[in-house]
């Protein structure tokens, strides 16, 4: 039987990493590392002013309220990114399961922009902050979870 390839994402709203693990027992081995600067293109973008409409003719004008923060925009801005990379691993590399691991917050975001590729191997979410571990730590951290 052939032995089943898992693609692991680690996240928070800052940073994530990919990694691989080829089989079970085989451990972990880091492939990318994504920093928030992969969405600073569309920053000049949104630094235009806000809209603005009028009360009525001839009274003041008024500047419309975004529908989010900035930073929050920014964090769904990364997290659409980082699931398009895992995606484009994922199929590149022949990969059978997917695991995310990320804050909680990240993870509800990271679940929200899932292709069906990528959710229809999801094995796992786990809503712990993991980025800072070594790929051995998270492997002891998962052992519960899954075998990697």
């Amino acid at each position: 039987m052939k032995p089943k390839k898992t693609l692991v994402v680690l996240a928070n709203d800052g940073q994530a990493r990919i990694l691989e693990n080829e089989a079970p027992g085989k451990g972990l081995v880091e492939n990318e590392k994504l920093a928030p600067a992969l969405v600073a293109e569309t920053e000049a973008e949104r630094r235009d002013r806000r809209g603005r409409s009028n009360a009525a003719p001839g009274m003041a004008r008024h500047a419309f309220d975004p529908p989010r923060s900035e930073q929050e925009h920014d964090e769904i801005e990364f997290a659409k990114t980082v699931v398009a990379k895992a995606e484009q691993r994922f199929v590149d590399g022949g990969f059978d399961r997917v695991v995310l691991v990320a804050a909680p917050k990240t993870l509800g975001m990271l679940r929200d922009h899932l292709p069906k590729v990528l959710r229809d191997a999801l094995v796992a979410d786990v809503p712990k902050d993991l980025l800072k571990k070594r790929p051995d730590e998270v492997v002891k951290l998962l052992e519960d979870t899954i075998l990697l």
